[in-house]
């Protein structure tokens, strides 16, 4: 690994340490294990069969969004998830996204930006079906704005509160419909050619610098063309809301397990779509502490438990729940399909090849 990604890598593991200290300052830990040693076991067997699950849904999804084009093998799709989740559970700046577009492009040769641009497209289907969950969960089981979430940092008393909370939830809905239209825009060949016409019209970017972007943007183009069929698009949201069910389902009986915690399904559905927005910041590797405050945040704010110990001890068992199986299974599939950070890296500065770009072709689209 170069000495720039160690830093990088450094600056990551630093941000979780420091996360991870404000997140369980001032606990104690004896209290916290007795908690853990309280949990029930056997709904751990459910939470992991449901983890699982997801994570076959999401191949299968993800197959989908290659169609027609491109038919992706199940192995390399689920392949892809684990080394995708395993590098983003290691490494910082989500560089999974970027591991799993480059070893589909590879392996099965639809080209990076074309893999990448179905990851952005799966990104923006969880952002936009997570969304309306939220909304709905909110209404069923509301978050009190006055409800608040004090933080003790270096001796300074800081205070999340619920209504700082329904504030950064539309300014997220009003960014993903944002990312929306810039979406269509590109897929649209119309408004796609205006934006390339705009690039072309800038006189300082040199000649090659416009046609790779140019390259890019149709590669790009391809990868997120399911929004050219209405069907299609409603079978990806169904797809998308089941898979997000499994996952809160996950949540929710791993709480069950906790005696003292009692958490409802659709709790479980707003707190997962919390959890993703305290992850956004792409800085620490595996989430570590950002994971842990989203998650102790929502149990508090919705009522689940007032015991912050043991929000704690739910908070950590869950992570552990998830980031474990990931490393162990997806770092070593990295290694046997020759996937490694130095290769990612150095494809993301490398131009796609022209061979895979397809300018102007329409692709009927398989519903």
């Amino acid at each position: 690994m170069k000495p720039k990604h160690l830093i990088q890598l450094f600056i990551g593991i630093l941000i979780s340490a420091v996360a991870l200290w404000f997140v369980f300052r001032g606990v104690d830990l004896r209290q916290m294990l007795g908690s853990i040693k309280s949990f029930n076991y056997y709904y751990l067997i459910h939470c992991l069969l449901l983890f699982y699950l997801g994570i076959v849904l999401r191949a299968w999804r993800w197959q989908w969004l290659f169609r027609p084009k491109h038919r992706i093998p199940f192995t390399h799709a689920t392949a892809g998830i684990f080394i995708c989740f395993a590098f983003n559970s290691v490494f910082p700046a989500r560089a999974g996204e970027f591991a799993r577009a480059y070893l589909v492009g590879k392996q099965d040769k639809t080209g990076f930006s074309t893999a990448f641009g179905t990851v952005v497209a799966e990104r923006l289907l969880d952002s936009l079906t997570l969304l309306p969950c939220l909304v709905l969960a909110l209404a069923i089981a509301p978050i009190a704005p006055g409800t608040t979430l004090p933080i003790d940092v270096f001796g300074k008393i800081y205070v999340l509160t619920g209504a700082q909370f329904l504030r950064l939830e539309r300014s997220i809905i009003v960014t993903c419909l944002f990312l929306l239209a810039a979406i269509l825009a590109v897929v649209i060949p119309v408004t796609r050619g205006w934006i390339l016409g705009v690039i072309h019209s800038i006189p300082l970017l040199p000649h090659a610098f416009r046609v790779k972007v140019e390259r890019i943007v149709h590669q790009f183009a391809e990868g997120v063309n399911f929004f050219r069929s209405p069907l299609r698009v409603v079978g990806l949201f169904v797809f998308s809301f089941i898979l997000w069910a499994t996952t809160a389902y996950a949540v929710f009986f791993l709480a069950k397990g906790f005696p003292g915690m009692h958490m409802t399904l659709v709790q479980a559905f707003a707190m997962i779509v919390i959890v993703c927005i305290f992850i956004l910041p792409p800085a620490a590797p595996g989430y570590w502490g950002f994971f842990e405050a989203g998650v102790i945040f929502s149990v508090v704010i919705m009522g689940v438990t007032t015991d912050q110990t043991l929000a704690r001890s739910y908070a950590i068992l869950l992570h552990l729940t998830q980031w474990v199986p990931i490393v162990v299974i997806g770092l070593p599939w990295a290694w046997f399909a020759h996937v490694s950070l130095s290769d990612v890296r150095q494809l993301k500065a490398e131009a796609p090849p022209a061979s895979d770009v397809n300018n102007d072709q329409s692709n009927s689209l398989d519903s």
